[in-house]
């Protein structure tokens, strides 16, 4: 629940479930730059939408080069800046249906140069293949590892592209290709940089580029971490991002709980000299 195994040990949980929707419906929307994504994102969050997702214009170019019988998809990425998916759910077919008629209005307004509806779940899952193939993709992609050291992201939602485009620039100033897709509608964005592990360079770029996105994060009032934990890797970096009185406050949580520091030590809590990237499992040594 956030706190990473750092100050207890569950031995039980009691789960209270919600029914599942009734219906759902999707929406995809074409769009030419990343302002209009961001714009159709924040529409999509206040009509409810129970998922948005953003494929940008990196993820695109690799997607479109890879096996796959979509035409429709393939279509839609030509000349996007990035691509929405949305869904929205409802009592009842026709609901759903309706909210994703709105939905798609919605996007329209916002500038998308192409929308497409699904109203059935054969359709749904057409329009999600593609998200759901990402990591299949990356995985298969030759000479280059998908490392995932900055690819948790989250900043306040206007900032979206500002963050997008700074990453953007830290990549090519490093000369790292790489891949940005996530969760348009709490701007969180994962980023998977493509590091050819055969250069003898390849850790200095890393670091670097760890360390440009990070001040860009801070800059931009956003948080290292928006879905998968500090842990060890974003651990010592906390300092960039949040100020002293909270950073005093986890540790007064964690001795509070945990005074000899037995678990999950380096978590959350820097140990001394910690470092954040140490050893990689992607090392070819």
């Amino acid at each position: 629940v956030g706190s990473e195994g750092t100050l207890v040990i569950i031995v039980g949980i009691q789960f209270s479930l919600s029914p599942l929707p009734a219906a759902t419906s999707s929406v995809l929307g074409s769009f030419a730059s990343l302002e209009e994504a961001t714009v159709a994102a924040t529409k999509a969050v206040e009509t409810g939408a129970s998922a948005c997702e953003l494929l940008d214009r990196t993820f695109l170019a690799y997607a479109s080069s890879a096996p796959s019988g979509n035409v429709t998809l393939r279509e839609r990425m030509e000349g996007a800046a990035a691509i929405l998916l949305a869904e929205v759910e409802g009592e009842t077919g026709d609901a759903a249906a309706a909210r994703a008629r709105d939905l798609a209005a919605a996007f329209r307004a916002a500038g998308a140069t192409n929308v497409d509806i699904a109203l059935t779940p054969e359709r749904e899952h057409d329009l999600w293949e593609l998200r759901h193939a990402a990591s299949p993709i990356l995985a298969a992609l030759d000479n280059s590892t998908s490392m995932q050291f900055i690819e948790d992201g989250a900043v306040p939602l206007p900032r979206l592209p500002d963050y997008i485009e700074g990453v953007r620039r830290a990549l090519a100033n490093r000369q790292v290709s790489g891949v940005i897709f996530g969760h348009a509608g709490d701007a969180h964005v994962h980023v998977n940089p493509l590091v050819d592990v055969r250069e003898s360079s390849w850790r200095d770029k890393v670091a670097g580029l760890l360390d440009d996105v990070v001040a860009l994060t801070a800059q931009l009032g956003g948080t290292l971490t928006g879905e998968h934990g500090d842990g060890r890797l974003r651990t010592p970096l906390l300092d960039r991002v949040w100020h002293k009185q909270a950073l005093r406050a986890f540790s007064l949580v964690k001795k509070a709980f945990d005074p000899a520091n037995i678990f999950n030590p380096g978590v959350k809590i820097p140990l001394p000299n910690q470092k954040a990237i140490e050893d990689i499992k992607y090392d070819p040594s």
